[in-house]
């Protein structure tokens, strides 16, 4: 990953070009936010880097590749992904992926088909949450790793009662659909607010889940709408938010 403080030269680099080398008239966290936010639509390359760095732990969640594997067999070593601690002796990387893991699982859901690729205790398959979180380290959960969702599962239906759950925690097992196939489980992306690309990784939506987000400007229609024509909107949108410079 390029070091953050490269990054902030960079966007240094990127606001003088804007500003001609003059004065910033507006700052480029502002100008980097989206136009109806009060921003001109730029993408900040924090947020860029953040948004590589998920789609990184994406990538290694997914498997399949010789990569992850490798990465696997190096450093988790039969520990489970989402409770591994993070080791001095890890790459940099692979800690780059370890910090992603709470951003991250709150855009991925899991995929249950047969449920024998999920760790029953450990893995958030429920929507952001394993049961062992949701219950508690108080409960008989430790006793239990290494038991995947099959055991909860019977002719395609879930039966949280045979570990006796708790019965909220059973209602919510059972919202969670199971697809039966012989097919293994799979993660799928599922950022809150963005229903396209059908489960596959966007890197749009990937950046607006870790961008920083603000209030809709009211004055969106009157500086970016067809009204204006575009050499005077960048006046326009300077008047609203107070930035234009004038001999006062």
């Amino acid at each position: 990953m390029v070091p953050l403080a490269t990054i902030r030269k960079i966007e240094g680099i990127c606001a003088k070009f804007i500003w001609h080398g003059g004065i910033h008239a507006i700052s480029w966290e502002q100008l980097c936010r989206p136009r109806k936010e009060g921003g001109v639509g730029l993408r900040s390359l924090v947020s860029v880097r953040e948004a590589a760095g998920i789609k990184l732990a994406w990538r290694f969640l997914q498997g399949g590749s010789l990569w992850s594997a490798w990465m696997v067999s190096r450093y988790l070593r039969g520990r489970n992904f989402w409770v591994c601690e993070i080791d001095n002796n890890f790459s940099v990387s692979f800690k780059h992926i370890l910090r992603n893991r709470t951003v991250l699982r709150t855009a991925i859901r899991r995929k249950m088909r047969e449920g024998g690729e999920t760790d029953l205790w450990l893995d958030p398959w429920i929507p952001g949450q394993s049961p062992l979180e949701i219950l508690g380290p108080q409960t008989n959960g430790v006793a239990y790793r290494g038991l995947t969702c099959r055991h909860i599962i019977s002719g395609g239906v879930w039966r949280p009662e045979e570990y006796r759950f708790t019965a909220q925690l059973g209602e919510e097992i059972r919202q969670v659909q199971i697809t039966p196939t012989v097919l293994s489980d799979v993660w799928v992306w599922a950022p809150p607010g963005h229903s396209k690309g059908a489960g596959e990784f966007r890197f749009r939506s990937c950046y607006d889940l870790v961008r920083p987000h603000f209030d809709d400007i009211e004055e969106y229609d009157f500086v970016w709408g067809k009204g204006l024509a575009r050499k005077m909107q960048l006046s326009a949108y300077k008047l609203v938010l107070g930035r234009l410079l004038t001999r006062d």
